[in-house]
């Protein structure tokens, strides 16, 4: 039994009505499988003490209920952010006793305005970076939005966005697309929690590297880095001390044969050691392909690097160490099509594996629709994950019916943000 535990409603569309009808609100119902309190747009739900947990099953939702194996436990699954955009990129960090979370809200699969289609029509655009904040991962706060910072009249959007904690701000670091020109990082930060600089772009010598999950460590920021056009290599680690200007330390990979993309992530291990993971373009080329993710390790002074070994598919990777293990989330092998047609599962499915130097064991694979994953991923508490990612699921599945468009469309109908709980060995 599901009891509305608050209610707030858009402003009215016109005197005397409520804001939205009601089969609005019930687009916007947030199902869960665990008890707990969950956000969703501007609804708020929570499970009535009396009626137990909810099981996949009583929950009637197919699309949370995973492909799991080894000794984890997927303790809940969420659907949290499902307001009719197409809400993709996403990422979690933990900073200040406050979890945080940054998405892409757009219009479409491209943050940019273009034209897309047969016959062509205006797709993506009018796409923003949205930030939002909590205290216990299940209310969460609208704090920031980005807009991109050289206007959006000639088609500008943005892309993905990744947090990035230090000792006294959290920094974020968003990516502007235009139609015809390179995209640019621009990165923003706050000391407070609630006011923000101007973002200011991000430069490696004259070029506008591409950067994804900067990390910080012992008042660095690093980062893993591919430049637009060197598909084979060379592969760099590239640091900042501010975040803005960034240069090249070390040399990952000369030569690439599996061809590259932006997508990576690195991670400390205990003893200093660092971890790469990299997603490889497989036919080298720089979207649409499914080629394996690589991974590399080095030492301090994190100036000689090894491996290169191919872990498997895992798309737009991101890393996190808890009880012992180390765990990796991102785009990989599809385990449940709820509908099998063209595009359902083609293109993977949101998985999480546990990591090894050298090798990935696969432990989750949730429900696969059209376009999914690109996830954040966190450890609140020894033994726990907290992981959020982006999938279309409910609406290629045909579950749900898109709240603006008459019917299903890849990449240009809806996509949600889903917020899933993992308790794994400590």
């Amino acid at each position: 039994m599901l009891v509305l535990e608050r209610c707030k409603v858009d402003a009215a569309r016109g005197s005397g009505s409520i804001g939205r009808t009601m089969e609005d609100l019930l687009m916007l119902l947030v199902t869960t499988v665990s008890l707990g309190v969950v956000a969703c747009g501007s609804i708020i739900f929570s499970q009535d003490p009396g009626g137990g947990p909810l099981t996949g099953g009583e929950a009637d939702d197919p699309t949370l209920v995973p492909w799991t194996s080894g000794d984890l436990k997927v303790s809940s699954a969420t659907a949290l952010i499902r307001d009719g955009w197409y809400n993709m990129p996403n990422d979690l960090a933990m900073w200040k006793g406050f979890y945080w979370l940054v998405y892409r809200r757009g219009t479409g699969h491209s943050g940019m305005m273009r034209l897309w289609g047969d016959p062509p029509q205006p797709q993506g655009g009018n796409s923003f970076i949205v930030v939002w904040r909590s205290n216990d991962l299940a209310r969460w706060h609208e704090v920031k939005l980005f807009e991109p910072p050289e206007g959006i009249v000639d088609g500008g959007g943005t892309g993905s966005g990744y947090l990035c904690p230090t000792d006294d701000r959290l920094q974020i670091f968003f990516r502007v697309q235009w139609p015809d020109r390179d995209a640019k990082v621009y990165t923003a930060w706050t000391s407070d929690g609630v006011n923000w600089t101007q973002p200011q772009v991000v430069r490696l010598a004259a070029e506008y590297p591409q950067l994804r999950h900067p990390r910080f460590r012992d008042g660095r920021f690093y980062c893993s880095v591919w430049l637009a056009g060197q598909d084979r290599g060379p592969y760099n680690l590239c640091v900042s001390d501010d975040g803005i200007q960034w240069e090249r330390h070390a040399q990952i990979a000369q030569n690439v044969p599996e061809g590259l993309c932006d997508e990576s992530d690195l991670h400390w291990l205990e003893n200093g050691e660092l971890w790469c993971v990299v997603r490889s373009s497989g036919a080298v080329r720089r979207h649409h392909a499914q080629g394996e993710a690589l991974m590399f390790w080095s030492k301090p002074p994190y100036t000689r690097w090894e491996g290169g070994t191919s872990i498997g598919r895992c798309d737009a990777p991101v890393m996190c160490a808890t009880g012992g293990q180390v765990y990796l989330a991102g785009r990989g092998p599809t385990k449940i099509t709820l509908k099998p047609d063209e595009g359902g599962g083609r293109q993977g499915a949101p998985a999480l594996y546990r990591l090894k130097r050298g090798q990935a064991e696969l432990l989750v694979s949730f429900p696969a629709g059209g376009d999914g994953s690109y996830s954040g991923l966190i450890s609140p508490a020894p033994g726990r994950l907290a992981w959020s990612f982006y999938s279309d699921v409910a609406y290629q599945s045909g579950r749900l019916k898109p709240r603006f468009q008459p019917q299903y469309r890849y990449k240009s109908t809806a996509c949600d943000i889903y917020l899933a709980h993992i308790e794994v060995p400590v």
